[in-house]
């Protein structure tokens, strides 16, 4: 009777670890499937801001200047968006914006010009 005593008290605390290990399991289940929630509402929302840029971009048109060079707009392939560091990139665009705000440029002369040379 001792032995099945001893057998059952091990029995019970290698249950008892068991639950233990389950529980922890389980929080981490959890802890990883709100991670998952929380990542794939992020991406949404970076899918609907590209949506978003996307959509902003057919409206634009880019007006040739007589005399003027401009190199084509660049094409990153999946590869070269990989490498990029979207930290730096922020940084210089902000900068960018920026200068902009500062700079205040009059588009009515690039019409008055235009006009004035009969490039329009």
């Amino acid at each position: 009777m001792m032995e099945t005593k001893a057998e059952y008290e091990e029995m019970k605390a290698s249950a008892n670890e068991f639950e233990k290990e389950e529980k922890g399991l389980y929080k981490q289940k959890v802890g990883l499937e709100n991670d998952l929630q929380r990542i794939h509402g992020e991406l949404k929302g970076w899918e609907n801001r590209l949506r978003a840029l996307e959509g902003g971009l057919e409206g634009l048109v880019l007006k040739e200047i007589p005399e003027e060079v401009v190199e084509p707009l660049q094409i990153f392939t999946a590869e070269e968006l990989k490498e990029i560091r979207v930290k730096d990139v922020e940084t210089k665009l902000a900068k960018y914006v920026q200068k902009l705000k500062r700079e205040e440029p009059n588009l009515n002369i690039l019409e008055e010009y235009q006009k004035k040379v009969g490039f329009c």
